[in-house]
C-alpha cells in the first residue's frame, strides 16, 4: 500500500482525485489533502491483513441474524462477493506493537474488542452485543467483528445486532444547534436530547436541525403533549388526596399502546420508541377527556390514572433523564424501577410524593 509523508504526518493514497477520507487529494501533482504542501515522498509498507476465509460461516451466521433489514441487506451483498483482507496494522501510531512488525501497532478497533471482552467480567456466550452507529462502519460491525469473536476469541454463539443511523447535515443545520456548547447556553439539555431523537431517522438517511424545527418541536410535542399529560395526571391523583397506588389497568387499547413503545426499543426503533410515546400519550389524553376520568374517584379508576403516568414516565426517563424527573410522582428513579422488565408485568404499591414543577415553552 502506498502511503505518503508530509511533515512527519501520514497520509493515505487510494486512487482517483481524492481518497475515500478526503485525506489527500491527486492530480498532476501530489499534495498533502489538508494543508496544500507539495513536499512530500512516497514510502511502502508492508501490513498485517486479516483473511476472512476461516470465518465466513460465522460471518453469515451474524448476517443473518441482524434485526435492521437495511443493515441485513448491505452485509448480504457484502458476503456474496470474496471479502478482501483486512488491515489492522498502523505505522507511527501508539498502542500494541504488533510482533514482528518492525515499527506497526494493532489498530485501536481490535484493542478495543479485547477490553470490551474483558471488562464485562462474564462468559461472552451470556452476552448480546447491541451496536448503535454510523452508517459508514458497518462492514467493521457486521464483519470484522463478528469475525474476530468468532476466530480470536472462540464465541461463535455471541449475538452482534447492529442499528445503523445516517449522518447529521452540517451543512444544512444552523450552527447554533450543530455546536452544543452554544446550543446548551439556549436549550435545555434534555429537550436538545428529546429533539435529536426524533430528527434522527431508523434508518440510514441523513438529516439536519434547524432552530425553528426545535422550538416549535419541543412546544408542541414536550411541553403539549407529554408534559400536560404527566402534569393532567398528577393533578387528578393529587385532587382526590390519594398518598398510595398500584398503577395497573385492564384496559386493552391502553396496554396495547404501552407495548408499542418497548417494541420499538427491542427493535433499536429509538424514533420509532418516541413517536410511540407519543401515540400512547394520545390514547391517554382521549380516555381521561372521552371517559371524563379527571371526575372519578374509587381505586381501580386512580390506578389506571396512575399507570397512565407511570407507563409515560417509563419510557421517558429514556429519552429525558432529567426532566421526567420534574413529574415523577412515583419517584421511579430513586425506586430503582425505571429498569423493571415491563410496563404493568409486576404492580406494586407506591408511595406519591407531588410537586408544582412544570415545563414552559421555548
Amino acid at each position: 500500500m502506498g502511503l505518503y509523508w508530509e511533515r512527519g504526518s501520514i497520509c493515505w493514497l487510494d486512487a482517483g482525485d481524492r481518497t475515500s477520507t478526503g485525506k489527500i487529494k491527486l492530480g498532476g501533482e501530489t499534495r498533502c489533502g489538508f494543508c496544500g504542501n507539495k513536499d512530500v515522498t512516497q514510502k511502502l509498507v508492508s501490513h498485517w491483513f486479516l483473511k476472512f476465509d476461516a470465518g465466513l460461516d460465522a460471518i453469515a451466521r451474524s448476517v443473518e441474524t441482524q434485526s435492521d433489514e437495511s443493515v441485513r441487506n448491505y452485509l448480504a451483498s457484502q458476503v456474496r462477493q470474496p471479502l478482501l483482507p483486512w488491515d489492522v496494522s498502523r505505522d507511527n501510531y501508539l498502542g500494541t506493537r504488533m510482533p514482528n512488525g518492525d515499527g506497526l501497532f494493532v489498530y485501536m478497533w481490535y484493542e478495543s474488542l479485547l477490553a470490551y471482552a474483558v471488562g464485562i467480567g462474564k462468559d461472552l456466550d451470556e452476552v448480546s452485543f447491541d451496536h448503535f452507529l454510523g452508517k459508514n462502519i458497518i462492514y467493521y460491525h457486521g464483519i470484522v467483528w463478528p469475525f474476530l469473536l468468532s476466530r480470536a476469541l472462540g464465541k461463535d454463539g455471541c449475538s452482534t445486532d447492529l442499528s445503523a443511523r445516517g449522518f447529521l447535515r452540517l451543512d444544512a443545520s444552523d450552527p447554533e444547534i450543530v455546536d452544543i456548547e452554544t446550543a446548551l447556553k439556549s436549550y435545555d439539555a434534555d429537550f436538545l436530547r428529546l429533539y435529536a431523537v426524533w430528527k434522527t431517522p431508523d434508518k440510514m438517511a441523513d438529516f439536519e436541525m434547524r432552530t425553528g424545527d426545535l422550538g416549535s418541536f419541543v412546544n408542541t410535542y414536550a411541553v403539549n403533549k407529554i408534559g400536560s399529560l404527566l402534569h393532567r395526571t398528577r393533578s387528578i391523583l393529587r385532587r382526590t388526596g390519594v398518598t398510595t397506588a398500584i398503577p395497573g389497568t385492564d384496559n386493552a387499547e391502553l396496554k396495547e399502546s404501552a407495548r408499542r413503545i418497548s417494541s420499538e426499543l427491542d427493535k433499536k426503533h429509538v424514533r420509532g420508541a418516541l413517536l410511540a410515546l407519543f401515540d400512547h400519550v394520545d390514547v391517554c389524553n382521549r380516555q381521561i377527556s372521552n371517559e371524563k376520568l379527571y371526575n372519578v374517584s374509587g381505586t381501580y379508576n386512580l390506578n389506571r390514572i396512575a399507570y397512565m403516568a407511570q407507563s409515560t414516565l417509563h419510557p421517558l426517563y429514556f429519552f429525558m433523564p432529567e426532566r421526567a424527573k420534574d413529574f415523577d410522582i412515583f419517584r421511579l428513579d430513586r425506586a430503582g424501577s425505571r429498569q423493571d422488565t415491563r410496563m404493568g408485568e409486576s404492580p406494586r404499591a407506591y408511595c406519591l410524593v407531588f410537586d408544582d414543577v412544570k415545563w414552559n415553552r421555548i
